[in-house]
């Protein structure tokens, strides 16, 4: 490594990352020819890369404010069309104006897009995607913004009678309840609900996309302000490399700790066909994911590679698996990104897998 290479990372020091190791981490950049000679390098190459997205999913909320004054009841004595009001309406003090299966299937639509950026983002705070990935992310978006729409306009399409079907079982259901004040507490509750070209102009699902952030134009900041963002941006880089590296590391992690669990659970010798499909899916992913070119992670997923030999050996599998294990969180803790490695479930307990790593991977002590 030259030394003006490691001598254009020292500022990495000041920002609480340690030089030796980001240049470790940048070495499999630097052999692919890219250059790679100080922070602001890695931010773009980061740029490069992918897109920052984030999603803005909004529209009406589906409640409107009831009085306690109806709370406390035994729906066990009422009669069916008050026991169908509170399962369809009513949730924690709210009133639903439009039926609960219609909610359920619009936060069905909300909660898809926001969890397939989540599963598909490589880093900064779960928004980053490859380009490619983003590009099929997209499209998913585009015909979920539809299904949302559609479902919209189906609502409003039947907005007059849902109204009229929920003040009635409203009124019904306020007289049953024999509440003080029915007038004053129904028409409470009717004047909180919108009208239905408002609620359908409420609805938007879209994507915000933007770069990766780097120093460009800073000439308009007087030079301490552009000491201070050129800080700020170089602190990012560095942490989306620590971060990518991180949640990598813990998909692997995540993977092989399910091919253990499959494997003891297993009523055969062999792995379930659905778990080596898996296994297949989360090497294809840790090829894209290592975007650092990080020779670590190659060698961590060749081992994974490896373990389809064992598909039919079960037992075998199992213990392989576990050395795996402790190759990952072995790594991960030298790098001081094992924070990212979620233990939940696992099989092995940090103790056991340092110990693990220092007795097959390192040959010597290491105190962790």
């Amino acid at each position: 490594m030259a030394n003006t290479n490691v001598n254009k990372f020292k500022e990495v020091q000041k920002l609480g990352f340690n030089e030796d190791e980001t240049n470790a981490l940048v070495e499999g950049l630097r052999a692919q020819e890219i250059k790679i000679d100080g922070v602001e390098d890695l931010a773009r190459y980061i740029k490069e890369q992918g897109v920052i997205v984030k999603e803005h999913i909004g529209r009406m909320r589906n409640y409107v404010q009831i009085s306690p004054k109806v709370f406390g009841i035994d729906l066990g004595t009422k009669s069916d069309v008050a026991n169908n009001f509170f399962k369809q309406h009513m949730n924690m003090g709210r009133i639903r104006f439009i039926p609960e299966s219609y909610e359920k299937r619009l936060t069905n639509i909300e909660a898809y897009v926001r969890t397939q950026r989540r599963r598909l983002s490589i880093g900064y705070d779960s928004s980053f995607l490859l380009l490619d990935t983003y590009k099929t992310f997209s499209q998913t978006v585009k015909e979920k913004e539809k299904e949302y729409l559609d479902l919209r306009d189906e609502i409003v399409s039947k907005w007059d009678t849902l109204l009229t079907s929920f003040k009635t079982e409203l009124m019904d259901t306020l007289k049953e309840l024999n509440s003080i004040d029915v007038d004053d507490v129904y028409q409470s509750v009717i004047r909180q609900v919108p009208d239905k070209q408002a609620y359908k102009d409420s609805f938007y699902l879209r994507l915000n996309v933007k770069a990766f952030p780097v120093a460009e134009s800073l000439t308009m900041f007087s030079p301490e302000m552009q000491l201070d963002i050129h800080e700020g941006l170089n602190e990012e880089a560095l942490t989306m490399l620590y971060q990518v590296i991180g949640l990598t590391l813990n998909d692997a992690f995540s993977l092989v700790n399910r091919v253990i669990v499959s494997g003891q659970n297993a009523t055969g010798t062999s792995l379930p066909k659905k778990t080596f499909g898996a296994m297949r899916k989360v090497v294809t992913r840790l090829e894209q994911k290592n975007i650092f070119h990080n020779e670590k992670v190659n060698e961590i997923k060749r081992s994974i590679d490896a373990l389809s030999a064992y598909t039919n050996e079960v037992d075998v599998l199992v213990e392989e698996g576990e050395l795996v294990l402790a190759q990952i969180y072995g790594y991960a803790k030298e790098l001081n990104v094992h924070q990212y490695i979620e233990f939940k479930g696992a099989v092995l307990n940090e103790s056991e897998l340092s110990y693990m790593y220092n007795t097959f991977f390192k040959k010597e002590e290491i105190v962790f």
